[in-house]
């Protein structure tokens, strides 16, 4: 139910001109990206403790996870959008 309420209230406070959609895109992307960061240290805390190998991904872990999670966030930006966009298409008619 939180996570509802929390939906509705970002849908509220988005616009909807284009360049502050890209703008949300964007700003999901650089939130999800902004995650990798922690869970990254996390792991590498893990593997230099000997709990598991990361292998040869290990030192690049931090940029794989900054780049993958931008593109989640940014799809995650973009279903907001589209979200919001068709809310406000739906009350003009």
């Amino acid at each position: 139910m939180l996570v509802e309420e929390v939906i509705m209230v970002v849908m509220q406070i988005l616009p909807t001109d284009p360049l502050r959609k890209l703008g949300t895109i964007a700003g999901w992307g650089i939130l999800c990206s902004g995650w990798s960061i922690p869970i990254t240290f996390a792991l590498w805390f893990g593997a230099g403790k000997g709990w598991f190998d990361l292998g040869a991904y290990g030192p690049w872990l931090l940029l794989i996870g900054l780049e993958y999670g931008f593109f989640l966030g940014a799809g995650i930006g973009v279903v907001i959008c589209v979200v919001k966009w068709r809310s406000v298409q739906d009350s003009k008619r």
